[in-house]
């Protein structure tokens, strides 16, 4: 299954505000949509000290932003990295419902020395 498949099925698996189509759209427009056989990923720049609502909602659109807030990856997580279009100084996602916010490079840096061993 490629990783495109796979993250639709996040959305048939789990409760969701949205459909997987909506927000696909939604990062076509607002954001920055990866997809390759091995990796896919829905990402927006974000401002880290925004509120909660504004960075989850991928119709939202940041003018100041500090952070790639990962909507969905799926697949190859650490090739992400390769085909984000520029650096920010954090990446975030979401984990149980909680914002979590890491040091892009350092993540960059782990992800991609986890693949390599």
């Amino acid at each position: 299954m490629r990783p495109f498949e796979e993250a639709q099925m996040v959305y048939e698996r789990e409760e969701c505000a949205s459909t997987f189509l909506d927000d696909f759209a939604a990062h076509l427009q607002w954001g920055y949509v990866i997809n390759t056989p091995t990796c896919f990923v829905m990402a927006r720049p974000v401002l880290a000290e925004a509120p909660h609502p504004l960075i989850l909602d991928p119709y939202v659109e940041f003018t100041c932003y500090n952070t790639w807030f990962i909507y969905c990856v799926a697949g190859n997580m650490s090739e992400m990295f390769q085909h984000i279009p520029f650096t920010l100084t954090w990446i975030a996602w979401e984990k149980r419902n909680k914002f979590k916010k890491y040091d892009y490079e350092r993540t960059r840096q782990r992800l991609f020395t986890a693949n390599r061993n």
